[in-house]
């Protein structure tokens, strides 16, 4: 692994376990067992490092996103074949879970371009994916853009109950998701 990710999977780690605020560069590279001057060779500060961790999940999922877009499948297809990536990835990495949710509750506190990206940009894409199966008239007219921030938030509010609630599975809430945003987009 190179140094940028060790130093990306120790301050997911750390910032997890202590929140962005309570996590200091010195946490990070004490968890990442290199010395704080290494850090300071990739990220200019720790907002930095946040910036980093939201922008790798932040392309995972829009490449995800723009395959989907491309695909001649189904909009329920393409939704569930999202949430089967998201949440996968989601169960598979408790501690990015844990740090996607937190830090991205008040986008505007850390006024990072990732963040925003995440926030942003995800729900703009799934509106054009809501727009072909509009025009393939596939589902009911909606308001695509609309539409897409119900969808995307919706997603995060299951995935921070999950997260938070050991008594609830990713397998559950992506089947129940599927059947609430489908029956919501059904003709």
């Amino acid at each position: 692994m190179d140094k940028k990710e060790l130093i990306r999977n120790s301050a997911i780690k750390v910032i997890a376990a202590e929140g962005y605020h309570n996590t200091t560069v010195k946490m990070i590279a004490q968890k990442a067992e290199i010395a704080v001057g290494t850090i300071y060779n990739y990220f200019s500060n720790k907002g930095e490092i946040l910036n980093y961790i939201f922008e790798v999940e932040f392309n995972k999922r829009i490449e995800l996103l723009q395959q989907l877009k491309q695909k001649n499948i189904s909009l329920k297809e393409k939704i569930m074949i999202f949430l089967d990536k998201h949440f996968a990835d989601l169960k598979a990495n408790s501690d990015t879970a844990t740090v996607l949710i937190q830090e991205s509750k008040l986008p505007r506190k850390h006024s990072l371009e990732a963040i925003n990206n995440f926030m942003n940009k995800l729900p703009d894409l799934l509106a054009k994916i809501i727009d072909q199966a509009r025009e393939k008239e596939e589902i009911r007219i909606v308001n695509s853009q609309l539409v897409a921030n119900i969808i995307f938030h919706t997603i995060r509010g299951v995935a921070t109950k999950v997260v938070k609630d050991n008594k609830l599975s990713f397998t559950e809430a992506k089947k129940e998701l599927l059947d609430q945003i489908w029956f919501g987009l059904s003709k």
